[in-house]
């Protein structure tokens, strides 16, 4: 990819980086409910993990959509 700087790779990491705990948590909240952990429980991780998680996620993929825009 001759066409990315190195603070678009490094970007481009970032995203990586963060979609396996995100996708990890979404797969937690589904392992919950297919064993039928309580609305509580699974309240609780999506809070506390699951949330945190995609945010983490969605704040990789603005700051590269706000690199690509100024770039």
């Amino acid at each position: 990819m001759k066409w990315l700087t190195r603070w678009g790779k490094e970007l481009l990491a970032k995203i990586v980086e963060t979609r396996g705990p995100s996708s990890k948590s979404i797969q937690k909240l589904f392992d919950m409910l297919v064993k039928q952990v309580t609305a509580a429980e699974v309240s609780k991780v999506m809070d506390n993990e699951t949330v945190p998680a995609l945010d983490k996620h969605r704040d990789a993929w603005a700051a590269l959509v706000q690199y690509e825009r100024i770039r």
